[in-house]
């Protein structure tokens, strides 16, 4: 949204200006006169300042949090974990997972075009992987919402900020501080590693499929089929409160 924000002022600033330059408009001209080089230079200058100014502006306003529960686009969950980016305890596993957000896009797309080349839609073999992937997908992303449940809880406690203040803590709050945080960050190496699994499993299942000659074959005897509904089985009631 900041981008946009930022090319939108650059187009009207560029529009602003050919329209006071241009020989066909107002034709303003840097040059002609001592009125005219002083007019010209200002406008010029505050085009710059104006451009600078917004871009200053966006990219140091604070992300709007939202609550898990409004994330609805892959957008949105992108937009949430980017927000916590500022935690430091928290930064190397925020970077990890942005990255496997951004995987998880290009292996569901390939995935998909794979199918699309292997069955018709209306074939049985594709409405039932495209149904498992439907799964997988809703996995995935209720792992990255259970991350992101925990970051909020984190963010209201102000983690970051316990190390500044351990003068004024006794070593016994100290101590179940830094517990409370190790049960936080465990839980989200959990929910990368959970979605590390997913991802692996779809690099499996892209190579069966493609391998896969019968078009006919009973796909629910893939292994990797197999092994994705059992995942998907054992995990189908997990939900993290937030």
């Amino acid at each position: 949204m900041n981008q946009l924000k930022i090319i939108g002022v650059v187009l009207l600033v560029s529009v602003f200006n050919i329209y006071l330059f241009s020989p066909r408009f107002i034709g303003l001209s840097i040059g002609d006169s001592a009125l005219s080089s002083a007019i010209g230079v200002t406008v010029l200058l505050a085009s710059i300042l104006l451009v600078l100014f917004v871009s200053y502006q966006s990219m140091n306003q604070p992300a709007v949090r939202r609550f898990a529960k409004q994330l609805q686009t892959h957008e949105d969950f992108v937009q949430a974990l980017q927000s916590y980016q500022s935690m430091k305890s928290f930064a190397t596993d925020l970077a990890y997972a942005l990255e496997q957000m951004d995987r998880w896009l290009k292996k569901d797309e390939h995935l998909r075009g794979i199918l699309a080349q292997k069955f018709e839609p209306h074939e049985l073999s594709f409405v039932k992987f495209a149904s498992t992937i439907e799964q997988v997908k809703q996995f995935f992303y209720v792992n990255v919402r259970n991350m992101i449940n925990r970051l909020q809880v984190l963010d209201a406690s102000d983690v970051d900020g316990i190390e500044q203040r351990r003068d004024q803590l006794s070593q016994d709050m100290l101590q179940k501080r830094k517990e409370l945080l190790f049960d936080h960050i465990t839980f989200i190496k959990q929910s990368l590693n959970n979605n590390e699994e997913i991802l692996l499993k779809l690099d499996q299942l892209m190579i069966e499929i493609s391998k896969l000659d019968d078009v006919d074959a009973d796909i629910s005897q893939l292994p990797c089929m197999q092994e994705i509904e059992a995942l998907i089985k054992q995990t189908k009631l997990y939900k993290e409160t937030p």
